[in-house]
């Protein structure tokens, strides 16, 4: 929508002013901007008009001083750590080596390069990207044996799948050292015993990093888009119809070079086919192969889609989390649900087919299991965890993924 719509559903704020000021330059009525939930923001903006001024002021100045205690005082720290206690049931503090590491890791950058100088091995990426090749063709085969899709989506499902992009590891860039420095040019010059000054300046470099590249031109497969590569995680991008694999998970339980590949397509396998799936799930269907927001399914092969999905939805609503006996929301969980059910039959498949090609790989030692059966076993290990009861409240509240024990027992129910 416009600056102009925007004005119109939520009228007591300037956009105009706001956003000008936000992006430091000129904004217009006639500027497109993207709002998720339109009517959020309409009632956030009738909220703010029925709150005194001074209600705002110091909501806004509580926020800044919650956000701040990490960083300030080990007095107010103390007070900082008794709040996520009373939130999150964490009784631990977190020793003052991960707080530094946490603080240098908001330059992700830089932090991302002196890692993976040192402990990313070449090989790895090798091996993934074989992985991926795998699991991709899978998927592919997965797609052309759907019974209930027309030809005309399926032929465009099959050119978005072909499109897929695949970035593993990290962007050769953070091997140059000029290139991360001219990132981070505008970052003013940091004080060695000023902490808490330092950490503001990088959060406001942060925020006129990230509000002035809304204002230019996204380029597909810009290497400072894939630069965080420290985080244990992967991720799929519609707009990029990419899959994202950091340096960071591609160690310790996911991943080894050294491993078998029925491990490590236990572990890194169902994480790969996971987000490739995430490109049909019910928010992936809507972008194109070019990272389009469109429309190209049939109408009759999106109804097909959406009561499948709703059988899924009512089975995971069926679930209760028994530590508070609360039921899963299948509904927020949907497109997570989607790519753990798909995936980890694709990168089964995709082992099956690696095993036939290759010669077989040698036992684990003391153990009579088959590489099938440690296939499975080092999948339900990847999603073995604890949480206290006060995270599972929050968990089932506002995660988009299901627990932990859910997304292992539900495969092994189904498979």
């Amino acid at each position: 929508m416009t600056v102009k719509d925007l004005q119109l559903i939520a009228p007591n704020t300037k956009w105009v002013r706001l956003l000008s000021g936000v992006f430091k330059q000129a904004v217009h009525m006639s500027d497109e901007v993207m709002v998720n939930n339109p009517n959020y923001v309409k009632q956030i903006d009738s909220m703010i008009k029925a709150t005194d001024n001074r209600v705002l002021a110091n909501h806004m100045i509580a926020d800044v001083i919650l956000n701040s205690l990490p960083l300030l005082h080990p007095k107010w720290l103390q007070l900082h750590d008794f709040y996520l206690h009373r939130i999150t049931g964490r009784k631990a503090v977190p020793p003052r080596w991960y707080i530094c590491t946490k603080s240098a890791a908001t330059l992700s950058a830089a932090f991302s390069a002196l890692y993976v100088r040192k402990y990313f091995h070449s090989e790895s990426k090798h091996k993934v990207e074989e992985m991926v090749n795998f699991i991709h063709k899978e998927f592919i085969q997965m797609l052309n044996s759907v019974e209930w899709m027309d030809e005309t989506t399926r032929l465009q499902a099959l050119d978005k799948a072909k499109a897929i992009t695949s970035h593993i590891g990290f962007p050769k860039q953070l091997l140059n050292d000029s290139q991360i420095a001219k990132i981070y040019e505008n970052l003013q010059e940091f004080s060695a015993d000023q902490y808490f000054k330092n950490m503001l300046k990088t959060s406001k470099w942060l925020t006129d990093f990230s509000s002035q590249s809304l204002t230019q031109t996204r380029l597909k497969g810009d290497w400072r888009n894939f630069a965080e590569t420290t985080v244990v995680n992967a991720y799929y991008s519609a707009i990029e119809n990419a899959i994202i694999f950091p340096a960071g998970i591609l160690r310790g339980m996911f991943f080894n070079y050294n491993n078998p590949n029925y491990l490590n397509f236990g572990a890194i396998g169902t994480v790969i086919a996971h987000e490739i799936t995430h490109a049909f799930d019910d928010i992936g269907k809507q972008f194109d192969k070019n990272g389009n927001n469109k429309n190209w399914w049939a109408k009759t092969t999106d109804d097909m889609f959406k009561n499948r999905t709703l059988c899924l939805i009512n089975q995971y609503n069926n679930y209760v989390l028994p530590d508070i006996q609360r039921n899963l929301n299948g509904i927020n969980t949907l497109g997570e649900n989607i790519a753990d059910n798909v995936g980890v039959r694709e990168a089964f498949k995709a082992y099956q087919a690696y095993a036939k090609l290759y010669p077989k790989e040698k036992m684990l030692p003391g153990l009579k299991y088959t590489p099938e059966q440690l296939f499975w076993i080092t999948y339900g290990n990847v999603w073995c965890s604890r949480t206290r009861p006060e995270v599972s409240k929050m968990f089932i509240d506002k995660e988009t993924h299901s627990p932990a024990r859910f997304r292992e027992s539900n495969e092994f129910n189904e498979y």
